[in-house]
């Protein structure tokens, strides 16, 4: 949806629907320079409910359902770079809707389609020791 329009979206869904399972994704520019934000809803029940109504605060606004996430949350992961690449790798033959990295939390939110998400997550806990044992850039503290 378009971004500016969003935050009108946000604060209905947040303020007067009491609702806060969907998450925002982030706003991107497309090439035609137009910037959108995307949101993920938890409970695509009350997507169906209120289509018509969502697409009052936009005309443009797309809803796509059968979506699910994988999030990576780690108390060392914004200092460990290689992270998100092994976990992307992890999963190469699932299609990656949408990747948000947000260091400032320690979070990898991974995009994809509802009947990958068990398949991800599976192939991505194969991964977790390779991930735990990354470097980070942090040197540890030393007591004198």
């Amino acid at each position: 949806m378009n971004d500016e329009k969003s935050r009108s979206l946000e604060d209905m869904l947040r303020i007067w629907e009491h609702r806060n399972d969907f998450m925002d994704l982030g706003a991107e520019t497309l090439e035609t320079g137009e910037s959108i934000r995307d949101f993920l809803f938890l409970d695509s029940d009350f997507l169906r409910k209120n289509e018509e109504r969502l697409k009052g605060f936009d005309e443009g606004l797309k809803i796509e359902y059968g979506l699910g996430v994988v999030t990576l949350i780690g108390d060392r992961m914004k200092d460990s770079p290689g992270v998100a690449s092994i976990a992307i790798s992890a999963i190469k033959g699932i299609n990656i809707k949408r990747g948000i990295f947000a260091p400032h939390t320690s979070q990898i939110i991974i995009v994809v389609e509802d009947k990958s998400v068990n398949a991800a997550m599976a192939a991505i806990h194969l991964k977790r020791d390779e991930m735990n044992h990354l470097p980070s850039k942090k040197a540890p503290k030393r007591i004198n």
